[in-house]
């Protein structure tokens, strides 16, 4: 056989086990979209990553099962899909009577999802519509491969977003979430020259502020589990489920890399006003890091220091939700007012 020959061979062949493979990974979308209810494909999926996180999650299965805790978890139904699978509305919110005036954007901690915000339709008034924002690698999107650079995420849901324009909006981010809300107003002021009404952040650092902690998302396992237990983040119910902790924890990694990766560009402060948030015993984030947030708005900027550590947002939701209410009462009022309501 000539060189020509066995090159022509060896170039059938791999035609054949790149289409035997896109055949397999077609038939595991369409189990998994059977069985998870996962519609949507991801392109950036390979063979290997579905195939690993499919074991997994069999697995971690079995262990939840024997966790009363985590079967409630996940028994719980917390959202119903949106057009773009970025956005949710929790199962639990409340009709309007077709007086919803702002629909807030709800943008969570690294390794979180939209169950952050499960409860928070139901805790504020019908005029909010709580939109909650799931990145993939987590939840109903845990077989997706996760983000680890932030401006191809905010890209990614900026492109999703122009159907959510036809009412007034406004973004809340926590921690990570505060970074994303942020460069995520940015990228639309440029795309649609659409800002959020208010920017509210949470736990988060100004993002021209330095972060002189060292990276941890490179570590080894077993180094950067014991880094993250600082954060306190994690609830107990998974660290005592290692095959779950597996599940979840691609995700928790990309998310530090993508937040330890970040680099700052300066750009026209916003014109929406800023309320943001710290915590009074977050030893991540202090409040002068809070404080700085000051600099990157034009309009009214406020600062809350709430009880807690830096989930805060958990134990501190009643306030936490009434400051959100009360710093948007003034747009309420003029949308009120210019509806003739």
């Amino acid at each position: 056989m000539t060189r020509r020959s066995r090159n022509q061979t060896g170039q059938g062949d791999s035609r054949k086990v790149a289409e035997g493979r896109r055949e397999v990974l077609g038939g595991l979308r369409i189990y998994l979209a059977k069985n998870a209810k996962i519609a949507k494909k991801n392109s950036k999926s390979d063979f290997a990553f579905v195939l690993k996180r499919m074991h997994l999650q069999s697995r971690a299965r079995k262990q939840v099962a024997r966790n009363p805790i985590l079967s409630q978890l996940l028994r719980e139904r917390f959202y119903v899909s949106q057009s773009s699978p970025f956005f949710k509305l929790p199962a639990d919110s409340t009709a309007s009577g077709g007086r919803m005036r702002i629909r807030l954007f709800c943008f969570p901690f690294a390794g979180g999802g939209a169950s952050v915000f499960r409860h928070w339709a139901a805790d504020l008034p019908a005029d909010f519509e709580v939109c909650a924002v799931t990145l993939p690698g987590r939840e109903d999107r845990w077989w997706e491969a996760p983000y680890r650079h932030l401006a191809p995420l905010v890209e990614a849901v900026a492109g999703a977003f122009g159907s959510y324009l036809d009412a007034p909006f406004a973004f809340f981010g926590h921690s990570m979430g505060a970074l994303i809300a942020f460069e995520l107003a940015r990228q639309l002021r440029r795309s649609y020259q659409a800002v959020p009404i208010h920017l509210f952040v949470s736990a988060a650092r100004a993002p021209h502020q330095p972060d002189y902690e060292q990276p941890i998302h490179h570590l080894p396992e077993p180094l950067f589990l014991k880094k993250l237990r600082r954060y306190q983040g994690v609830p107990g119910e998974i660290w005592e489920n290692p095959e779950f902790m597996k599940l979840v924890l691609p995700a928790i990694r990309a998310d530090f890399a993508l937040c330890e990766t970040y680099a700052y560009s300066p750009e026209y402060p916003l014109d929406c006003p800023i309320s943001a948030f710290g915590g009074d015993r977050d030893r991540k984030v202090s409040r002068r890091d809070v404080a700085a947030w000051r600099h990157e708005t034009q309009g009214p900027f406020r600062l809350r220091i709430l009880p807690g550590n830096h989930f805060f947002l958990h134990d501190a939701r009643k306030p936490l939700l009434q400051a959100i209410v009360q710093d948007l009462s003034p747009a309420f009022q003029y949308l009120n007012g210019s509806l003739g309501t």
